[in-house]
């Protein structure tokens, strides 16, 4: 997903190599690194964003456990954010994790 130079997507922690654990089968970095920067219990609502105009919307368990099926449907980019928190964690194209806050932008 391209995004505009000014977008608030400023990253303030680089997370695991998901593209690493996606080849072995393993998640274990990659999960825990979701459920620690999104810091929210498993039920609350979050959206998975990947394109300007595409977005579902699931509880952070869901999307924490099962983010390899997630990113079937987009790879290039798609993100996963907590409105009510501002938090959220993106997913590059080249398998960098990335996290940050919309509050704080």
């Amino acid at each position: 997903m391209l995004l505009p130079a000014e977008h608030w997507l400023k990253p303030q922690t680089l997370g695991p190599n998901w593209l690493n654990e996606w080849r072995r089968d393993e998640g274990e970095q990659v999960d825990g690194f979701l459920q620690s920067m999104l810091q929210s219990s498993e039920g609350e609502i979050a959206y998975f964003i990947f394109m300007r105009e595409d977005a579902y919307e699931a509880p952070v368990g869901i999307l924490t456990k099962h983010w390899r099926a997630w990113l079937f449907l987009d790879d290039e980019g798609p993100f996963i954010l907590v409105p009510t928190t501002g938090a959220y964690v993106g997913f590059g194209p080249n398998g960098n994790v990335f996290a940050g806050s919309r509050i704080d932008a």
